[in-house]
C-alpha cells in the first residue's frame, strides 16, 4: 500500500510538473514567433486591397 500512494503522489506530481513545463515552452514559442513576424510586418509595405465597382446600366422604358 505505502508504494502504491507512492508511485501515485510521483505520477501526479510528474503529470502537473510536465504539463506546466510544455505549457511555459509553448507561450515562449509563441511570442518567439509573434516577435519574428513582428520584425517581418514592419519592413512590408502593405497596399489596400482594390475597389472593384461595377456600374450596371438600367435599361429605360417610356410609357406613353
Amino acid at each position: 500500500m505505502p508504494h502504491l500512494i507512492l508511485v501515485l503522489i510521483l505520477l501526479v506530481g510528474g503529470f502537473f510538473l510536465g504539463s506546466t513545463l510544455s505549457n511555459r515552452y509553448h507561450h515562449w514559442e509563441q511570442a518567439k514567433i509573434v516577435k519574428i513576424v513582428a520584425g517581418v510586418a514592419g519592413d512590408r509595405l502593405e497596399k489596400m486591397a482594390p475597389k472593384v465597382r461595377y456600374i450596371v446600366e438600367e435599361p429605360y422604358t417610356y410609357y406613353q
